[in-house]
């Protein structure tokens, strides 16, 4: 039903939520809707830096690169959710972002006299602290295994020269050379 047709069944009645709606989103880290277009923002702006290295723009890593995109935008959607709780509720956020929060939902039913049947359903909320440095942990791995930080970009070039494979060492020699000359060639004379 349009809202332009609704009409409210008593005072204070809100229209009906329209589809594509946030209203019952919590913080979105975990919505592909929200952390998508965000993990594609991430992936572009990483591989478009003077600095990346130059094997993430091949073809074979970009599931790889669009991972490790996604684990960075839910660090950067639950960081914004912890930050707003803290403008928020202040001091109590910190109780609140460290609270796992299990719901129980009980039906109790009597089919005969003196039978009886209860149902529980339970829903465990993970804390947001928690949940933080799951995302966290994750990104920091997968930031390794591209060779994103400085000790995994040494790592990784060590690993190959150590494993006898001179095409793969020669191959990241030449990337880093190219690196070097394109970063000459950008630097003002």
């Amino acid at each position: 039903m349009p809202t332009d047709e609704w009409v409210p069944e008593f005072p204070g009645q809100r229209p009906p939520f329209q589809p594509g709606n946030l209203a019952s989103v919590r913080h979105g880290a975990f919505s592909q809707r929200l952390t998508g277009p965000l993990a594609e923002q991430i992936a572009a702006e990483q591989l478009a830096r003077d600095d990346c290295p130059l094997w993430l723009r091949e073809p074979s890593y970009a599931a790889a690169v669009m991972a490790w995109a996604y684990s960075e935008a839910e660090v950067r959607r639950l960081r914004a959710r912890r930050d707003e709780l803290d403008q928020v509720l202040g001091a109590d956020a910190a109780d609140a972002s460290l609270t796992d929060i299990t719901e129980t939902e009980e039906t109790e039913t009597r089919p005969a006299p003196g039978a009886l049947t209860r149902v529980s359903v339970m829903r465990q909320r993970e804390s947001l602290s928690k949940a933080l440095h799951r995302a966290e942990t994750r990104a920091r791995g997968l930031r390794a295994d591209l060779g994103l930080t400085p000790a995994s970009r040494a790592r990784l070039g060590r690993d190959i020269t150590n494993t006898g494979r001179l095409d793969l060492a020669l191959y990241f020699a030449e990337l880093d050379a190219e690196e070097n000359r394109e970063r000459s060639a950008a630097e003002p004379a």
